[in-house]
């Protein structure tokens, strides 16, 4: 059985722009598109964090998608899930939160190319209910985590190159 997915986008043009491109890779993943959230069982929703409203439109967004759709993974990315990833992953309903430095993982993350050498599974099966989603979403193990300038300690993995002074 195939899967079927469903993009919602928020902000600007690179995030609809972002957006094309989490489509584009599920696609080719074999996943089918939908434009109605309903018959998704992955629903992503990318998100812009501009103004207050913004970030409250996401919010609402999902708890409807929830509402709408109980039963599917819904994986928040985009500039909001970077800034508060911990916000969004208390609503109901939200399976996994990426940040803007790990979207273009998403893919893998929801449909791996290979399955898993120790599952044997090819479809992202979370061990956590949609009722109550897992607290602790990064991609990056909890100790591999650095702090940064957005909290005491960041959800995503940042990257920080040194060059040696110039003698």
């Amino acid at each position: 059985m195939q899967r079927v997915f469903s993009v919602k986008n928020f902000g600007c043009r690179t995030s609809q722009a972002d957006g094309a491109s989490i489509a584009k890779d599920l696609l080719s993943r074999g996943m089918l598109q939908s434009e109605q959230h309903a018959q998704a069982d992955l629903i992503v929703v990318n998100t812009c964090t501009v103004t207050a409203e913004a970030d409250r439109d996401a919010r609402s967004t999902i708890r409807r998608i929830h509402r709408t759709n109980p039963d599917a993974k819904i994986v928040v990315t985009g500039c909001y899930a970077q800034r508060a990833p911990d916000v969004l992953q208390a609503i109901d309903g939200v399976s996994l939160v990426v940040g803007n430095s790990h979207k273009h993982t998403l893919g893998e993350l929801v449909s791996p190319r290979r399955p898993s050498p120790t599952t044997g599974k090819s479809w992202m099966e979370f061990p956590w209910s949609a009722t109550s989603p897992r607290r602790d979403s990064s991609p990056v193990p909890r100790q591999a985590r650095l702090p940064d300038a957005a909290g005491p300690m960041s959800r995503f993995r940042t990257v920080v190159t040194i060059a040696a002074p110039s003698a």
